[in-house]
């Protein structure tokens, strides 16, 4: 890295090892080695260095510096809550600053104004110069030593608010690290290339240049070539002079398939179908082809909880179908059963309920307010959408004013089942070890808490934390500490999100994922928190499925989206990256197309 930032160009690069592989450390001896000297910059050049990261991840790189460095090289600042830095003369006089991408992105204005609609692209874009000129922030009027963007593949969005922020940033030497920087498509590179000001691919004419007028597997070969000159890339399997590059315990991976019980396959049906339904009335009218995917979504979220626990879906489907449906339903059940219990009880309660528009998928159904009340939401969408489209506050927790009865007592579903049996079995063949549990769904941790908590076989023996995104930092710590201190606490139940990015979990060495994400990459970065350097154990890593389910076809969806990571990486074979609508379509079922070439779901 140092050779990068002395002898190249552009100065830095792009580090994309394979997650584990030590980014963290290699940066931190970049650093070191190649400290700020006034005498040879020119005096727009300040000293310091900024590092911007998740802000789960502040502390531990706060950490990792003062422990890999000599005493006293660095003073580290994390600009987060009450410690947070004033003004611009404050921030020139730091050496390291830790700052989240979200404080980045709040130094530079709205990128679009309330007449924004009423403007050409030119106009919008001269507006917002002039804007940013007049009230950018001090991260923006600064020229710094060096910037370290970490998990970079979160600026992948070009046009959003927070990766034109970072694209501003100026600095004698940037770099970008990431394990994952393609995670969907060819274009997710570009906003990197950006940052560092790259001569070939850093402008959007540029980098559109490099794809134009070439097949899928050409545009991979030329982003490799690009690459070649800005990047370094090893992985877990390199090898240096006969020997694995890093020596890792082994890490084994294991699949486990299971099937539904007799009603929860009639529930999974029941959604199935009505979304098939839903879908084919839209493909109808020809909606879905106008690009707005937000009701598809929705409509997939809700198979997805399905299959992890007909709790998660309770609610949503009391609120979002009619009588007849309901009843249909109902008789699908066996007369009695929990499952029909539950939603009798929870239909009968949300037929007071008043309905609405959503203000995101735009179905008419029982809708809640968002904590801010500026628009109301179905319960799908309080699921699925993390910050109030009106204001952009993050929405964590439950909708406000919701109304409908608490959940009934906890039952197990053919997940959770699953999963207390693989934790017996865990519990019998390795004491003493940690265990990591991921979810997707923040709901479904709280019913795996409970069972935790109540059933007999764990309650009195089982210590666990909790680490999700809607905790403070200050509290994530706490559970981080409590779960690599406390020799009881044994199991840390996350969210893939939170969880899964940048944090070091060599603590455990067991691993579980409740449910998959439409990325394999996203999971691999996950189950990288467990096996990476520092690991001492073998790792043992069970990913729970459903057979016949949306799950399968998630599996196939991940396998192609790898491919096109792979192929730009110069490690496999290149497929078009973006889902096509009949690949989005297809995780519901087979896609045909009648005499005039309209699709149908079957």
């Amino acid at each position: 890295m140092v050779n990068h930032e002395v002898n190249s160009t552009p100065r830095g690069g792009i580090v994309m090892d394979a997650m584990g592989m030590g980014k963290t450390i290699q940066t931190i001896s970049t650093m070191a080695l190649n400290l700020y000297d006034e005498e040879e910059y020119d005096a727009s050049v300040s000293g310091v260095t900024l590092i911007v990261a998740p802000v789960a991840l502040l502390p531990q790189w706060k950490e990792e510096i003062l422990k890999h460095s000599n005493k006293g090289i660095f003073d580290v600042r994390i600009h987060h809550g009450e410690n947070k830095i004033k003004n611009l003369g404050e921030l020139r006089r730091c050496d390291v600053v830790l700052c989240s991408y979200n404080a980045i992105m709040n130094s530079i204005p709205p990128l679009r104004s309330a007449n924004s609609g009423r403007m050409s692209r030119e106009e919008r874009e001269i507006w917002f110069e002039e804007q940013y000129q007049k009230i950018r922030g001090m991260f923006h009027r600064i020229k710094f030593f060096r910037i370290v963007l970490d998990e970079s593949h979160m600026i992948k969005n070009p046009g959003s608010r927070t990766s034109v922020a970072c694209q501003r940033l100026e600095a004698e030497y940037k770099w970008c690290l990431s394990g994952t920087p393609i995670v969907n498509d060819l274009k997710d590179i570009y906003p990197v290339f950006s940052v560092l000001r790259h001569p070939t691919a850093g402008t959007h004419q540029g980098f559109l240049k490099l794809l134009s007028g070439a097949d899928p597997a050409v545009q991979g070969q030329r982003i490799q070539a690009v690459l070649r000159g800005c990047s370094m890339r090893r992985t877990k399997n390199d090898m240096l002079m006969g020997r694995p590059l890093i020596q890792l315990p082994k890490k084994r991976e294991r699949l486990v398939e299971l099937d539904f019980t007799p009603d929860e396959r009639a529930l999974y049906n029941f959604i199935l179908q009505e979304s098939k339904n839903s879908i084919n009335k839209a493909l109808g009218s020809g909606k879905l082809d106008s690009g707005d995917y937000s009701k598809i979504l929705v409509l997939l979220l809700r198979l997805r909880q399905c299959v992890s626990h007909p709790w998660l879906i309770l609610n949503s489907v009391a609120t979002g179908f009619n009588e007849d449906q309901i009843t249909s339903l109902l008789t699908s059940f066996r007369e009695n059963s929990p499952l029909h219990r539950a939603f009798t009880s929870a239909t009968s309660a949300a037929t007071s309920l008043p309905s609405e528009t959503c203000a995101a998928c735009k179905t008419y159904t029982t809708v809640f307010p968002t904590r801010c009340k500026h628009v109301q939401l179905c319960l799908d969408c309080h699921t699925e959408i993390t910050e109030c489209p009106h204001c952009s506050k993050i929405l964590t927790g439950a909708p406000a004013d919701a109304t409908l009865p608490p959940l009934p007592s906890f039952i197990y579903s053919t997940k959770t089942r699953a999963l207390a049996d693989q934790l017996l079995v865990w519990r019998d063949q390795n004491p003493g070890q940690k265990i990591i549990l991921y979810s997707l769904f923040t709901q479904l941790l709280d019913l795996v808490q409970e069972m935790l908590q109540s059933d007999p076989v764990f309650a009195a023996s089982t210590t666990f934390a909790r680490y999700q995104g809607s905790m403070s930092l200050d509290d994530r710590e706490t559970s981080l500490q409590q779960f690599r201190t406390d020799s009881n606490c044994s199991i840390l139940l996350t969210s893939m999100k939170a969880g899964g990015v940048g944090l070091n979990l060599t603590d455990a060495s067991l691993v579980l994922s409740l449910d998959l994400w439409w990325n394999r990459a996203t999971e691999d970065q996950a189950f990288a928190r467990v096996h990476r350097l520092g690991q001492t154990k073998e790792v043992e890593v069970v990913r729970l499925v459903v057979r016949d389910t949306v799950e399968q076809r998630i599996l196939q969806l991940q396998k192609m989206k790898m491919r096109v990571a792979g192929a730009a990486l110069g490690e496999g074979e290149m497929k078009l990256g973006r889902l096509t609508m009949d690949e989005l379509l297809g995780l519901f079922g087979t896609v045909e197309r009648d005499a005039n070439g309209r699709r149908r779901l079957m």
